[in-house]
């Protein structure tokens, strides 16, 4: 323990003048570097602490955001129009997928598959060529912002008065 003492007092010692050469535009900066990376090549791996590292539990979920792109969807209980509705998404709504169907379904000649997606509280089922996806929410964001405008935009003040 006291050979790491020793070992850790010049290693910090070695550091603060790295730090020193590097702040005040020293030429020896990179020789002070090149000391403690030799200093540190040169230690045993019995002179380093090891800890214990914990394992965590894994976290699943969907790493995947949807954006409402017609006018209204409606977020349907089940995987068919017949279930009862939940909820009426508007277009450039953001969701969160959280999963899609086992197979496809034809809905007025698109076929594609229904996607489970979360809004604030609210989780139903969304025909997929009702939505566009993306892996990034920043992505989703975007198009949300770019859908609603399109849909629904504001107006500008004219120029002239």
């Amino acid at each position: 323990m006291q050979q790491f003492r020793k070992f850790h007092a010049s290693i910090m010692g070695q550091i603060a003048c790295l730090i020193k050469c590097l702040t005040f535009g020293h030429g020896l900066g990179q020789a002070a570097l090149l000391a403690v990376l030799v200093s540190l090549a040169a230690c045993n791996n019995a002179d380093f602490i090891r800890p214990q590292l914990l394992s965590t539990p894994v976290l699943v979920g969907s790493n995947e955001f949807g954006v409402i792109k017609v006018t209204y969807a409606k977020g349907f209980a089940e995987t068919n129009l017949d279930s009862l509705v939940l909820t009426i998404h508007r277009g450039g709504d953001l969701v969160s997928i959280i999963k899609r169907s086992a197979a496809q379904e034809k809905l007025d000649g698109v076929l594609d598959y229904w996607y489970q997606v979360r809004s604030g509280d609210q989780t139903s089922w969304v025909f997929g060529a009702w939505l566009d996806q993306y892996p990034l929410e920043m992505q989703a964001q975007t198009a949300s912002l770019i859908i609603r405008d399109r849909e629904f935009p504001t107006a500008l003040p004219s120029a002239k008065k």
